[in-house]
């Protein structure tokens, strides 16, 4: 997790983000996240946390134009660059930003998930399916369908932070999982 390029995710923070940072793989056609993400506006106010957003999809570019459709959706969100204003606007309207720079296209939004849960699971964190959140020791978070405010304050707020040897930095074995604090 040391060598995660967090900038090269979409940035959502809550508050002050809580010194947080869980690693959520979403995808826009997820009827799953959807209800996850209206939970969390639900509980905005009080939450502090730093979502970095891998966009995808659930549909494989090989199968239809639906599928180039929503992986180019994913690719738009990635390229927004404004710390999670598009996405936030996107599960609320359900509309992705028009991004006329943006760099990446469908296959190359759909090749760096895949990539990315390829690296993941060489390091034995599974990603299975959407949305899968990731914390910074590399544990991966449980999202129930209905979540109230004390729910995500303890799960995903600065509470529910991998406890570490303060001599160390050392959570449990997985030393070289810890991401580093700003």
């Amino acid at each position: 997790m040391n060598n995660v390029r967090w900038d090269q995710f979409v940035r959502v923070a809550y508050g002050d983000g809580g010194a947080r940072r869980l690693i959520l793989i979403s995808a826009v056609n997820c009827p799953y996240c959807r209800q996850m993400e209206a939970n969390l506006a639900s509980v905005a106010t009080t939450l502090l946390t730093t979502f970095y957003v891998l966009p995808s999809s659930l549909i494989s570019l090989d199968s239809s134009g639906e599928a180039q459709r929503s992986w180019s959706q994913a690719a738009n969100l990635w390229c927004a660059h404004d710390d999670g204003v598009s996405w936030r606007a996107f599960w609320a309207m359900h509309q992705s930003p028009r991004t006329e720079t943006c760099p990446m296209d469908a296959a190359s939004a759909q090749r760096l998930v895949r990539n990315f849960s390829t690296v993941m699971a060489s390091i034995g964190v599974k990603v299975r399916g959407t949305p899968t959140l990731i914390r910074e020791d590399g544990a991966v978070l449980g999202v129930p369908p209905d979540f109230d405010a004390a729910y995500a304050s303890r799960t995903y707020g600065p509470s529910g932070m991998p406890v570490t040897d303060s001599a160390s930095g050392v959570s449990g074995e997985a030393t070289w999982l810890i991401a580093p604090r700003h």
